[in-house]
């Protein structure tokens, strides 16, 4: 995860290309009202969930119109969060719900 910020729209986009040079999927989550840019770069394709299966989705079930690739990564980072809830209890932030409006770029 790397938090991107930069007004320079030429040079965001170069750091974009030279992090898919190393990272083949990156996910993008932009803020409407801030320069900030959250990157989600994997090094392989997210592993793909069973959209009938509501446990690989956090309980939530998500339409079938979503894009294979970001239900997996929405499914491995609820796997994630579970993880560090599981370590640290106290932990009260929704991951998932962050990715919300995620767009993969350029592939």
């Amino acid at each position: 995860m790397i938090n991107v910020v930069c007004r320079d729209e030429k040079l965001k986009n170069q750091v974009f290309q030279d992090i898919q040079k190393v990272f083949p999927f990156v996910y993008t989550k932009d803020f409407t009202d801030d320069v900030n840019t959250v990157l989600y770069a994997l090094p392989s394709q997210p592993v793909l969930p069973d959209p009938g299966n509501k446990s690989d989705m956090g309980g939530k079930k998500k339409s079938s119109v979503m894009d294979p690739l970001i239900r997996g990564l929405s499914a491995n980072v609820t796997v994630l969060q579970k993880n560090i809830k599981d370590c640290n209890k106290t932990v009260n932030v929704d991951l998932v719900e962050m990715l919300d409006g995620i767009q993969l770029i350029n592939r």
